[in-house]
């Protein structure tokens, strides 16, 4: 992967907004005392909207680590982790053109830079990750908003649907084994 893919591949990985991606400060980077690795952003998009602001910590997995610690040794005497060839953060328009020839030469349809962030929240509500812990980890503030994602997702839901009958079926197998162990033969 080339430097400049960093910040693309990141934004798949995180979900974060393409403001925060382009503006991501080696400050957000973050270790805990058993050695997970996030990002923590103490003001975000939806933190301003709310009386009592709540961080935002984002888990990192260990490809998006790779990436921020390359980053950061690549520019270490700069506060942003992605920086453009002048040695500065990109601009919003310079990264829509960035990931246009992303895909371009990937050979799919050129995408904005929000659809990242979309892609990654719809695996992640397809990989079946909580809806409630999704939106704290996207920045959510109503889980309507979350919900976008799992609705979007036919796959999702039919996993869903399956995994209800499955669990009625077992229900009803073990109502049917205790009744007739009970002698009284009359199954459901």
């Amino acid at each position: 992967m080339t430097p400049k893919a960093y910040l693309i591949v990141f934004g798949l990985l995180t979900g974060l907004r393409p403001p925060e991606l382009r503006q991501l400060e080696r400050q957000h980077y973050m270790k805990d005392e058993e050695g997970n690795e996030y990002l923590e952003f103490q003001r975000h998009k939806t933190s301003k909207a709310m009386r009592d602001a709540i961080k935002r910590t984002v888990p990192l997995v260990s490809d998006a680590v790779e990436i921020i610690d390359r980053q950061i040794a690549r520019h270490a005497w700069r506060c942003h982790v992605f920086l453009n060839e002048s040695g500065k953060p990109y601009t919003a328009g310079v990264f829509r053109q960035r990931l246009k020839r992303w895909c371009r030469r990937a050979g799919i349809k050129a995408r904005p830079p929000y659809a990242l962030r979309h892609t990654f929240g719809s695996l992640e509500a397809e990989a079946g990750v909580n809806q409630a812990v999704l939106a704290q980890i996207m920045g959510h503030t109503q889980l309507s908003t979350t919900a976008r994602y799992v609705n979007q997702n036919a796959a999702h839901h039919r996993l869903a649907i399956g995994a209800i009958a499955a669990r009625i079926a077992r229900i009803a197998k073990g109502k049917n084994e205790a009744t007739d162990s009970q002698g009284d033969g009359d199954t459901q």
